[in-house]
């Protein structure tokens, strides 16, 4: 699914795609960035965290959490 989030650190916002996936043994989603780039992300306790080595501004991760949050 495609979505569009603010990434407020940068002043931009961003159209991002989400591929439900399973990252060892955790269920989440691939998010894929418009530069080619991508990081696996995980709810647990209502907390979106990256599970792999991408960094990902905090802020912005929650608000593609939020986003995905909207769209399911």
């Amino acid at each position: 699914m495609q979505f569009t989030v603010s990434d407020s650190s940068k002043g931009v916002y961003l159209t991002l795609e989400a591929v439900p996936e399973k990252f060892h043994g955790e269920v989440g989603y691939r998010i894929f960035f418009p530069n080619k780039t991508h990081c696996f992300i995980s709810s647990k306790y209502g907390t979106w965290r990256v599970l792999d080595d991408h960094p990902v501004n905090p802020e912005l991760l929650e608000a593609i959490g939020a986003a995905l949050e909207e769209q399911l």
